[in-house]
Formats: C-alpha cells, structure tokens, sequence
C-alpha cells in the first residue's frame, strides 16, 4: 500500500485544482447549473476514491466493483439498442469494448493502477 501513496496524492491535487476551476466557472452559472455541476464533481471524487482503494487494499472489491459497472452499462446499452434500428453493429462493438473491460478487471495491479492514473488524470484535464 505504500507504493500508492504518491499517485494518490498527485490525483488528489489534480481534484483540488479542479474544485478551485469549478468554484471559478460556477461564479457564471445560475445556482441549478452550479448545484449540478458539483454533485458531478463530487460523485466523480467518491468513484474514484472508491476504486483507488480497492485496487489497493482489497484485490477481491475491485472486480466486483467492475461487474457492477459492467452490469450498469448493460442496461444503458439495452436501452440505448432498444431505440435504434440497427443492432449488429452496436452488438459487436459493445460485446469487443466489454471484453476488454473484463481483461482490464485481472489486470495485474501495478498495471492497473498506473492505467487508472492515467486515465483520470487526463480525463480530469
């Protein structure tokens, strides 16, 4: 656990700059827009925190925090489908991007996590 200290802290300073840019784009918003807008931050900063630690302390959470997610977006497919003429393609596609999801759940943790740095970082950005 103590490897993961310092990515932690570096995410943790990208999400602090990030609520000093939210507090300054929300002086513009009305107090809806800006209600919205930080309960996307927060919820965002909860996920992540929630993720982070169970790739760190639990090796068992983290995959079952992914079948949940996977599970979620299968709803949200079905949905999305449901509406759409076409269901080939979206099929393919949705069954190639979850199964690289899975592989992504077994990955090994140093892997992992340097792939979820990465990725919140510069989604964060």
């Amino acid at each position: 656990m103590d490897n993961y200290w310092l990515p932690y802290l570096v995410i943790m300073a990208h999400f602090v700059s990030g609520s000093i840019w939210l507090m300054m784009i929300n002086k513009k918003a009305g107090p809806e827009e800006a209600r919205e807008q930080w309960k996307k931050y927060l919820v965002y900063l909860f996920l992540f925190n929630l993720l982070w630690f169970s790739i760190t302390w639990s090796e068992s959470l983290f995959p079952i925090l992914g079948y949940v997610i996977l599970a979620g977006c299968t709803v949200e497919w079905w949905k999305a489908v449901g509406r759409s003429g076409s269901k080939f393609w979206p099929t393919l596609v949705f069954i190639l991007i979850m199964a690289g999801f899975w592989r992504f759940l077994y990955m090994e943790k140093a892997d992992l996590l340097f792939t979820y740095f990465v990725v919140v970082l510069f989604d964060g950005a």
